[in-house]
């Protein structure tokens, strides 16, 4: 049985007497994340608040309707009931639309951090990029840097620099922090253990205290003379 080429394995290999690949050019990069307000799927504050203002009108319609029934004489009992119902569950419904609107601010805090983490990323990536394209069209046998390489390095080393003194912003708010709490316990221990003292100490005062008002009674106090029974004729 012949053997036939395997097409994934004959699209690498080079045919005899073909010329060898040069490449095209370009220098190799990778895609850009698109700008967060052109991101596909993304509800903008706008369209949010339009949207809950929208939510809350038609709950306030809703309850004004209910409340508007219940001043005619010839309501039913049983819709009373369900006014009184449908009211309670748009109550509900108005309080799990602000549990859910904090926490989609909370989401957004989080990804606003995320988004800055990757911007900054991006930009270290984009001077590496221009660094490593600087370099490709450099001749390898010439020594020294380029324009462009210098001011690639050079916007690297700012970009370094920036964040490298963020860092130890960050590192020297923390030590004051952890510092400040050092400093608060060792107070509150001192307090703590001075108000222990200070009861003790009145503790002891006052066990003094009433031990020399006991042994100070017998001797100051005068005998009292035994109380002669009462005359009784009956008893004689």
């Amino acid at each position: 049985m012949p053997n036939t080429p395997n097409p994934s394995f004959s699209t690498f290999v080079r045919p005899p007497g073909s010329p060898v690949y040069a490449g095209s050019g370009h220098a190799l990069a990778l895609p850009r994340r698109p700008a967060p307000s052109i991101r596909a799927g993304q509800v903008t504050p706008e369209l949010r608040d339009a949207a809950k203002l929208e939510i809350r009108r038609q709950i306030e319609q809703v309850i004004t309707l209910i409340r508007q029934t219940e001043g005619y004489q010839t309501l039913p009992p049983f819709a009373d009931s369900s006014n009184k119902e449908l009211a309670r569950s748009l109550q509900e419904l108005e309080l799990k639309l602000a549990d859910r609107e904090r926490a989609v601010e909370e989401r957004e805090f989080k990804l606003a951090e995320r988004e800055r983490d990757l911007a900054e990323a991006e930009v270290l990536l984009q001077h590496h990029e221009q660094l490593l394209a600087a370099s490709r069209r450099t001749p390898a046998a010439r020594v020294g840097l380029s324009e462009e390489e210098r001011f690639a390095l050079v916007n690297l080393k700012s970009e370094l620099d920036r964040q490298e003194a963020l860092l130890r912003e960050t590192r020297e708010a923390l030590r004051q922090r952890e510092e400040f709490i050092e400093e608060s316990e060792r107070k509150l221990f001192e307090k703590v253990q001075e108000q222990q003292e200070k009861e003790t100490e009145l503790e002891q005062r006052d066990e003094e205290l009433r031990q020399r008002q006991a042994s100070a009674a017998p001797a100051d106090k005068p005998a009292t003379p035994p109380v002669k029974p009462a005359f009784d004729e009956f008893n004689e």
